[in-house]
């Protein structure tokens, strides 16, 4: 299941290219109800400030006293240019960071920007959104996104860097879901893990780049 994937443990796999109007905030992955801010009762993956060739990126995840939100600021990212991110983290104590990796090396500048305090709070009955920014900031995705996993495990470096070389198959021990975003036409987007996740396309069309 994709409900709480870094609840004890868990991880993301994803590659991104952002577009040349990217910008601050521009939502990669986002886990709340629709119409919620970035805050409440989930997780946010986003593009965090830019300079003139680069984004940062941010992560928050939601607390019952104060969420989370650790990133790098207006660098990490090349625009026009296809990037891989693996973000690893364990959210069952607010003791805990997690990792950034960047095109399978760890991003040393991905630090703690708000400390969480209090218990995670679920995200259980939340939507995915993929590249959509439900909430009231419009800040979609501008860039084109594929081969998105999701890891029920904490994926060490030398399994984030054979990702990269390698891909995945979908029949990985501990791969809760998995899309290659390879259909080309249509407006499903299958889950090639096994595991039925599959998702709606809404507002997106299917590039080649």
């Amino acid at each position: 299941a994709i409900n709480d994937i870094f609840y004890g443990g868990g991880s993301v796999s994803l590659w991104v290219y952002p577009g040349s109007n990217s910008d601050g905030l521009d939502r990669i992955l986002h886990k709340t109800d629709i119409g919620d801010s970035i805050s409440d009762d989930g997780w946010v993956l986003y593009l965090q400030g830019e300079s003139a060739e680069e984004n940062g990126i941010a992560f928050i995840q939601d607390f019952s006293g104060q969420l989370g939100r650790w990133d790098v600021y207006h660098y990490g990212l090349t625009r026009n240019a296809w990037s891989h991110i693996a973000l690893v983290y364990d959210s069952s104590s607010n003791n805990n960071d997690p990792i950034l990796y960047i095109n399978g090396e760890i991003e040393d500048g991905f630090t703690e920007g708000q400390t969480p305090q209090g218990e995670p709070l679920s995200d259980g009955d939340k939507p995915l959104f993929i590249g959509f920014d439900p909430g009231a900031d419009q800040a979609d995705f501008d860039g084109n996104i594929t081969n998105l996993e999701f890891w029920n495990k904490e994926l060490t470096q030398s399994e984030v860097q054979n990702i990269i070389s390698n891909g995945v198959t979908g029949a990985e021990e501990d791969l809760a879901a998995y899309w290659p975003f390879n259909a080309g036409d249509g407006d499903i987007l299958f889950d090639h893990s096994g595991n039925q996740a599959h998702g709606d396309i809404s507002g997106a069309t299917w590039s080649t780049d």
